[in-house]
Protein backbone atom coordinates (compact mmCIF):
# COMPACT_ATOMS: atom_id res chain seq x y z
CA UNK A 1 0.00 0.00 0.00
CA UNK A 2 1.54 3.33 -0.76
CA UNK A 3 1.30 6.68 1.00
CA UNK A 4 -1.02 7.78 -0.90
CA UNK A 5 -3.60 4.84 -0.47
CA UNK A 6 -2.99 5.18 3.66
CA UNK A 7 -4.25 8.97 3.25
CA UNK A 8 -7.50 7.93 1.30
CA UNK A 9 -8.34 5.10 3.37
CA UNK A 10 -7.65 7.15 6.51
CA UNK A 11 -10.39 10.06 5.07
CA UNK A 12 -13.03 6.72 5.40
CA UNK A 13 -11.69 5.94 8.84
CA UNK A 14 -12.25 9.62 9.90
CA UNK A 15 -15.57 9.73 8.36
CA UNK A 16 -17.17 6.17 9.77
CA UNK A 17 -15.95 8.07 13.06
CA UNK A 18 -17.64 11.67 12.63
CA UNK A 19 -20.29 9.65 11.40
CA UNK A 20 -20.92 7.50 14.64
CA UNK A 21 -20.39 10.72 16.82
CA UNK A 22 -23.13 12.13 14.81
CA UNK A 23 -25.09 9.11 15.17
CA UNK A 24 -24.48 8.61 19.14
CA UNK A 25 -25.47 12.22 19.70
CA UNK A 26 -28.29 12.63 17.48
CA UNK A 27 -29.33 9.18 18.77
CA UNK A 28 -29.47 10.48 22.64
CA UNK A 29 -31.33 13.30 21.78
CA UNK A 30 -34.41 11.24 20.19
CA UNK A 31 -34.36 8.32 22.43
CA UNK A 32 -33.19 5.51 19.21
CA UNK A 33 -29.40 5.34 19.46
CA UNK A 34 -28.61 2.23 17.61
CA UNK A 35 -30.69 3.74 14.39
CA UNK A 36 -29.10 7.18 14.48
CA UNK A 37 -25.42 4.55 15.32
CA UNK A 38 -25.95 3.02 11.80
CA UNK A 39 -27.35 6.36 9.66
CA UNK A 40 -24.22 8.08 10.59
CA UNK A 41 -21.97 5.26 10.17
CA UNK A 42 -23.13 4.81 6.57
CA UNK A 43 -23.00 8.66 6.22
CA UNK A 44 -19.52 8.22 7.56
CA UNK A 45 -18.30 6.29 4.90
CA UNK A 46 -20.25 8.04 1.65
CA UNK A 47 -18.85 11.31 2.68
CA UNK A 48 -15.55 9.93 3.55
CA UNK A 49 -15.48 8.04 0.38
CA UNK A 50 -16.35 11.08 -1.54
CA UNK A 51 -13.85 13.09 0.25
CA UNK A 52 -10.94 10.68 -0.56
CA UNK A 53 -12.21 10.62 -4.32
CA UNK A 54 -11.95 14.50 -4.65
CA UNK A 55 -8.95 14.73 -2.54
CA UNK A 56 -7.18 12.15 -4.60
CA UNK A 57 -8.42 13.64 -8.33
CA UNK A 58 -7.17 17.08 -7.19
CA UNK A 59 -3.35 15.63 -6.58
CA UNK A 60 -3.89 14.33 -10.13
CA UNK A 61 -4.53 17.56 -11.03
CA UNK A 62 -1.14 18.78 -9.77
CA UNK A 63 0.97 15.77 -10.49
CA UNK A 64 0.23 16.86 -14.47
CA UNK A 65 2.75 18.54 -16.23
CA UNK A 66 1.57 21.96 -17.68
CA UNK A 67 1.72 22.50 -21.08
CA UNK A 68 3.31 26.25 -21.96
Amino acid sequence: MTEKDSSQSNKVGYGIVWGSMFGVLVGSVTGDVGLWIAIGVALGICFGAAYSTSSKEESDVKDEPKDV
